[in-house]
């Protein structure tokens, strides 16, 4: 009952890094079975009216990509 490893990237800056890019760095940082499968660029992250993020918008959204 595993999950895919993913990642919702909002860049902050202009142009957005390259998946290479972030995957050297998070290879730089994390074992090799953590690193993220899928690269997902959002404008912005789903929130409520508090500004927590919507876990559920962002599994709808993952759903699409894990088949």
């Amino acid at each position: 009952m595993g999950g895919l490893p993913a990642a919702f990237i909002v860049p902050a800056t202009k142009p957005a890094p390259t998946i290479a890019e972030l995957e050297s760095l998070v290879l730089d940082h994390l074992a090799r079975f953590k690193r993220p499968r899928v690269w997902i660029f959002v404008d912005s992250l789903p929130k409520n009216n508090y500004g927590k993020v919507l876990k559920t918008a962002l599994r709808r959204e993952l759903a699409k990509w894990d088949s």
